[in-house]
């Protein structure tokens, strides 16, 4: 692909196959000196330069493939997205850049299913579509994102049809000849060794936040990958994280491997006070700890039991007292009298 010269910005663009103002809505300049409407194609590439620069990204996206020199042109400017989640399903591929999403699909449903923050592409190689814009964006030197999440279907055998695609993004990630910025990585995958091919292609020290939803399939008798996470905890993308998010997996996900992370947000469906007493002592012998967040549609009234010694409470919360075995620090639970969270902090006993 040819360079654009710093002489080149006041020249005007080629004129491409595609009209411009489609890709633009009817975005125009009107002169003082004419009364003609200027398109986009006839402004020199500084102007068009700004123009994409101010774009949202899924602006950028469609420009970029309207012409050579307009690809050449948004590929060199960073990204204007903060987040990027692949979705990969049996018969479809989402990919959502911040608030909108493209849909990847063979063939599409009625119009009135889809909404307006949402471009939806039906091909036949709906899969290659897909990764292929993914690609565009992650090999943008100048990507820095908040968020990357990786998404697999609801059921592990469905993800078990999809290791081809799989296979495809992890080249995608490995062939980027450097590692992603990502302060919050999100993984809902079949297994935990499938991390091995995605943590290193983050920058470690960048990477602050983890959060794991793991398909285990019990009718095969999957149990937890501990081969594959032993791998894991080696990595330094896993051992300089510093908040762990587990969604529906603490019983299942080996918490031995998480010793070092000093905030955690746990949720599940319903808390109950055995739950609790173990997610309590657990934390309980960790040095690096300093809050955890329990967040559930329903916590059981026995819960109080657990909490420890109750030391306030008003018309919107409760908090309770837990001490820590041969420790002056304690564990500060503040659960809302009607609320889904429940706040836990260690701190230290003040001595007088």
């Amino acid at each position: 692909m040819p360079e654009i010269s710093s002489s080149d910005g006041k020249k005007p663009m080629e004129q491409p196959g595609n009209d411009l103002t489609e890709a633009m809505g009817q975005l125009s300049v009107n002169s003082d000196k004419t009364s003609s409407t200027k398109n986009l194609s006839d402004m020199p590439v500084d102007v068009v330069r700004l123009i994409i620069e101010r774009c949202e990204y899924m602006e950028q996206l469609k420009l970029r493939k309207v012409s050579k020199s307009l690809r050449e042109l948004v590929d060199k400017q960073k990204p204007a997205c903060k987040s990027v989640k692949v979705q990969c399903y049996l018969f479809e591929s989402t990919i959502h850049f911040d608030d909108y999403h493209v849909v990847y699909t063979e063939e599409l449903d009625e119009p009135d299913d889809y909404d307006s923050t949402g471009i939806y592409v039906e091909r036949d190689d709906f899969e290659e579509a897909a990764l292929d814009d993914l690609a565009s964006t992650l090999k943008n030197p100048k990507l820095e994102l908040e968020e990357f999440s990786v998404y697999f279907v609801d059921g592990y055998k469905e993800s078990r049809d999809l290791e081809g695609y799989y296979d495809k993004l992890q080249c995608i990630l490995k062939s980027l000849n450097r590692q992603l910025s990502v302060k919050r990585a999100v993984f809902k995958l079949p297994t935990l060794s499938r991390l091995l091919s995605i943590l290193p292609c983050l920058q470690p020290g960048v990477l602050k936040r983890i959060s794991l939803d793991l398909l285990f399939d019990t009718d095969d008798d999957l149990g937890i990958d501990l081969t594959g996470m032993d791998q894991v905890a080696l990595l330094d993308q896993w051992k300089q994280a510093e908040v762990l998010k587990l969604y529906e997996c603490f019983d299942t996900f080996p918490m031995e491997y998480a010793t070092h992370f000093k905030r955690f947000i746990i949720v599940e469906y319903i808390f109950d006070a055995d739950k609790i007493a173990r997610i309590r002592d657990y934390l309980s012998k960790l040095q690096n700890f300093e809050q955890c967040t329990l967040s559930s549609l329903s916590f059981h009234a026995n819960v109080h039991q657990v909490l420890g010694e109750p030391v306030s409470s008003n018309a919107m919360e409760e908090v309770f007292h837990h001490p820590i075995p041969d420790s002056n620090c304690f564990l500060e639970f503040t659960k809302p009298i009607n609320g889904c969270e429940v706040k836990i902090e260690k701190k230290k006993r003040e001595v007088y």
